[in-house]
């Protein structure tokens, strides 16, 4: 999917973090992890640029 948005001229970034499973950085016993936070940031940051 990051590869054909690209590819279209989407602007679109793709974040990988080894050893998170998907959704793990919402588990409140799991965010401590700097993959955890990071993630978190990066959502936090979406929803800030499109939907103000």
């Amino acid at each position: 999917m990051y590869r054909k948005l690209r590819n279209a001229g989407v602007a679109a970034d793709l974040h990988v973090y080894d050893g998170l499973s998907h959704g793990q950085y919402m588990l409140g016993i799991l965010t401590d992890f700097p993959e955890s936070k990071d993630a978190q940031n990066e959502i936090d940051n979406f929803f800030r640029k499109h939907l103000k």
